[in-house]
C-alpha cells in the first residue's frame, strides 16, 4: 500500500483507532526489537555450537582413521620381522629346489596367517618374493596371477604400494581401489619380510577390513537424521569419492566432481590438505554446514555435513515460542489500549457532537460536566463558547437591521448623483465630438492651403524649368536642322561619287572581255604550236579565267553601289523630312515657351493671397484645439465622477449584499 493512502488513513482515523495504534506501536517495537536480538544471538551460539561440534566429529573420525592406519601399519612391520614368517617365504621360494612338501608348509604358514588376520581384522594375507612372485595368499577371489608386477594386478594399487615398500622397506598403505570381481573397494597394507641378519626375503602383503575401514563414516552420532560423512581422494583434476554416503550407498569410486565446480566444495577443500569450517554446498548441491580435513595415511579429504534446515530447528522452535509470547502480549495490551482509548475518546466525542450542532447553528445546547480533568474542563468551555454565542449572534441580528436602513439611503443618493453626473457627462462629450470636428476641419484647410501654397511655389519653379527646357529644347532643334542640310549635302556627294565608281567598273568590265578575247586568241594560237606551245596554253587559260573572275567581280561591285545609290536617295529624302519636321518643332515650342511665361505671371500673382489665406486658417485651427482641449479635460472630470458614483454604488450594493449574506448566515443560528 502506498505511502500516501496509509497516512490519509491514518488521518481519517478516529481517536481512539489512534491511541490504540501508537499504544500498540510503543508496545510493539520494543518487543520486536528483543525478539530480534534475541534471534541474532541464540542464531550465532547455535552457530558456534554447530562449527564447534561438527570439527570435533570430523577431527574425531580423522584421529580414528589415521589410528587404525598405524595400528595396521604397525602389524605389518612386527609381522615381517616374525622369523617363522620369514622362515615360511624363504622356504617356498626353495620348494623346486629342495625336498620340501610345498603343501606341508602352506598349511603351517596358513595357520600362522589365520592367527593374526583374526586378531589383528586382515581379510586376507598374501607373501610376495622379492621379485613380486606370488608364494601364498589366504583367498584367492582376487587374481593375482603368478607374479603380482607382472600378472593382471601390475597396474593396479596393490602393485603399486608393494612397489613403495620394496624401495623404503616400511609398511605402507595402499589407495583403496576397485578389483575384478568384487563388489566393494579394497585396500591394503604391504611390509617387508627380513630375516634375522636384515636381509630381504620376501613381501607381506595384509588386505584391509573395508567394513571396518568404513563404519567411521557410517557412524552418524552427532549428524542427526540429515547429516553424513564423506571421504574422497584425489584424481588428477576430479575428487573421486572412495566410500559410500548415507543417501547414495552405491557411491564409492561411481561419484566425482571436478576441482572447481560449485558442488562439492567440503571435499575439495579437504583432499588438498585444507582444514576448516563453513556453510557450503555438497556433491548433490543442497547447502548446509560443514567441517573438513585431511587424512595423510589414507591420502584421503574427509568432510562431515548437516543440513540447514535440521540445524536450524532449535532457531526455528525459539521463533514459534516468541510468535507465541508476542501474540501473549499483544493481545491484552490492545484491550488495556481500546479500555484507555474509550475512556478518553467519550467526552471528547461528547465536544466533537456539541461543536457540530453549533456548527449547524443550534446555540440551544446545554453542556453539562462534573469532571475535573481535561475533557471535562473542555466541555464547560465549550458550554461559556456557546452563551457568548448566543449573545453575539444577538447583537448582530440588531445590527443588521440598522445597517440595511443606513445602505438603502445612501443607495439612493448614489442613484440621485450617478444620474446628474451622467447627464453633465453626455453633454461634454458631445460638445467635445464637435469641438474635436472642427479642430480636425481646420487642421485639414491649415493642411490644405500649406499643400496649395507649396504646391504654387513648386508649380512656378517647375514653370521656370520648363522654360528653361524649352528654349534650350529650341537651340538645340536648330543644331540639328542644319545638322540635318549638311547630311544631306554630304549624301549627295556619296551619290556622285558612287556614279564615278560606276564608270570606273564599266572600264573594268572592258577591259576584262579584251582580255578574255586576247587569251582566247593566245590559246588557239598555242594549240597551233603544238607541244611547244603548251606552257603558253595552259597561261592563256589562266589569264581567260581571271579575266572572267574580273568580269563576275565588276558586276558585283556595280550591283552594290547601285543598291548604295538607291540607299543613298531615300537617305536624301527622309533627311529633307526630317528637316521639315524640324521646323515645325521649333516653331511649336516658341508657342509652348509663350505659354509657360504667362502660367508664371499667373501663378507669382497668386502666391501672397494663398499665404493669406493660410495665416488665417492657422490661427483658427490653434483656437478649436484649444476648445478641444478644454472639453476633453471637461469630459475626463465628468466620466471620473461618473466612476466614483459606481464605485460607490458598487460598494454600497456590495454592503448590501454582505449584509444579505450576513442575514442568512444568523439565520441558521437558534438562539436560546
Amino acid at each position: 500500500m502506498p505511502a500516501g493512502k496509509l497516512l490519509r488513513r491514518y488521518h481519517n482515523a478516529s481517536l481512539a483507532q489512534r491511541i490504540v495504534f501508537w499504544f500498540l506501536l510503543m508496545v510493539l517495537v520494543p518487543t520486536l526489537l528483543l525478539a530480534f536480538i534475541t534471534d541474532r544471538l541464540s542464531s550465532a551460539s547455535l552457530r558456534e555450537k554447530i562449527d564447534e561440534q561438527l570439527i570435533t566429529l570430523v577431527e574425531a573420525k580423522a584421529n580414528r582413521l589415521e589410528t587404525y592406519a598405524y595400528e595396521r601399519t604397525r602389524a605389518a612391520s612386527v609381522l615381517g620381522r616374525v622369523r617363522r614368517i620369514a622362515n615360511a617365504a624363504i622356504a617356498l621360494q626353495n620348494v623346486g629346489k629342495d625336498t620340501l612338501d610345498k603343501s606341508e608348509l602352506e598349511n603351517d604358514i596358513r595357520t600362522v596367517a589365520y592367527y593374526f588376520m583374526e586378531n589383528l581384522g586382515f581379510t586376507n594375507f598374501i607373501l610376495l618374493a622379492p621379485q613380486g612372485d606370488v608364494l601364498f595368499q589366504t583367498q584367492d577371489q582376487l587374481p593375482l596371477g603368478g607374479n603380482l608386477l607382472s600378472g593382471p594386478q601390475r597396474d593396479s594399487e596393490l602393485a603399486q604400494v608393494v612397489k613403495r615398500a620394496m624401495t623404503l622397506l616400511e609398511p605402507d598403505i595402499s589407495n583403496f581401489a576397485m578389483y575384478p570381481g568384487m563388489e566393494q573397494p579394497l585396500g591394503f597394507v604391504a611390509g617387508p619380510i627380513v630375516s634375522e641378519a636384515g636381509r630381504l626375503v620376501g613381501l607381506l602383503v595384509l588386505q584391509l577390513n573395508t567394513q571396518e575401514v568404513f563404519e567411521t563414516f557410517n557412524d552418524y552420532t552427532g549428524l542427526g537424521r540429515t547429516g553424513f560423512t564423506v571421504a574422497a581422494a584425489l584424481d588428477g583434476d576430479e575428487v573421486r569419492i572412495v566410500a559410500p554416503l548415507r543417501h547414495h550407498p552405491d557411491a564409492a569410486f561411481n561419484l566425482s566432481v571436478r576441482l572447481g565446480d560449485r558442488n562439492g566444495e567440503i571435499i575439495q577443500k579437504a583432499v588438498l590438505g585444507e582444514q576448516g569450517v563453513g556453510e557450503m554446498r555438497n556433491i548433490d548441491g543442497v547447502p548446509g554446514f560443514a567441517a573438513w580435513t585431511y587424512a595423510p595415511s589414507f591420502r584421503w579429504g574427509i568432510g562431515v555435513q548437516v543440513g540447514l534446515d535440521e540445524a536450524m530447528e532449535l532457531i526455528a522452535q525459539q521463533r514459534h515460542a516468541m510468535l507465541i509470547l508476542l501474540a501473549s502480549i499483544l493481545i491484552p495490551a490492545a484491550l488495556i489500549a481500546l479500555f484507555v482509548a474509550r475512556s478518553i475518546s467519550r467526552p471528547i466525542t461528547q465536544a466533537v457532537h456539541a461543536a457540530e450542532q453549533v456548527a449547524a447553528g443550534d446555540l440551544s445546547i446545554r453542556l453539562d460536566s462534573h469532571g475535573d480533568d481535561e475533557t471535562g474542563k473542555l466541555l464547560q468551555a465549550l458550554g461559556r463558547m456557546v452563551d457568548y454565542l448566543n449573545s453575539l449572534v444577538g447583537q448582530v441580528q440588531r445590527s443588521t437591521i440598522e445597517l440595511i436602513s443606513i445602505t438603502n439611503t445612501l443607495a439612493a443618493m448614489t442613484r440621485a448623483q450617478g444620474d446628474e453626473a451622467t447627464s453633465l457627462g453626455a453633454t461634454t462629450s458631445e460638445i467635445a465630438a464637435a469641438a474635436k470636428e472642427i479642430s480636425a476641419t481646420s487642421e485639414e484647410l491649415v493642411n490644405t492651403m500649406t499643400d496649395a501654397t507649396e504646391g504654387a511655389a513648386t508649380t512656378t519653379v517647375l514653370a521656370t524649368n520648363g522654360q528653361v527646357g524649352l528654349n534650350e529644347m529650341e537651340q538645340a532643334m536648330r543644331h540639328l536642322a542644319e545638322a540635318t542640310h549638311s547630311i544631306s549635302g554630304k549624301l549627295g556627294a556619296i551619290s556622285d561619287k558612287a556614279n564615278n565608281i560606276n564608270s570606273v567598273t564599266t572600264t573594268i568590265a572592258k577591259i576584262a572581255d579584251q582580255t578574255n578575247l586576247l587569251s582566247l586568241n593566245a590559246s588557239i594560237e598555242a594549240e597551233k604550236a603544238g607541244e611547244y606551245g603548251l606552257g603558253f596554253a595552259v597561261l592563256a587559260r589562266e589569264i581567260r579565267r581571271l579575266a572572267d573572275q574580273t568580269a563576275v567581280a565588276t558586276l558585283d561591285i556595280e550591283q552594290m553601289v547601285k543598291e548604295m545609290q538607291g540607299a543613298v536617295a531615300g537617305g536624301v529624302m527622309e533627311m529633307d523630312k526630317f528637316s521639315e519636321q524640324m521646323r515645325a518643332g521649333v516653331a511649336e515650342t516658341n508657342r509652348i515657351s509663350r505659354q509657360f511665361v504667362e502660367i508664371i505671371d499667373q501663378v507669382q500673382d497668386l502666391t501672397p493671397r494663398f499665404e493669406a489665406v493660410h495665416e488665417g486658417m492657422r490661427s483658427q485651427s490653434a483656437g478649436a484645439r484649444q476648445i478641444s482641449d478644454a472639453m476633453v479635460s471637461l469630459a475626463d472630470s465628468a466620466r471620473a465622477s461618473i466612476h466614483a458614483l459606481e464605485e460607490t454604488n458598487g460598494a454600497t450594493q456590495r454592503l448590501e449584499a454582505a449584509i444579505g449574506d450576513l442575514r442568512r448566515e444568523i439565520s441558521i443560528f437558534k438562539l436560546s
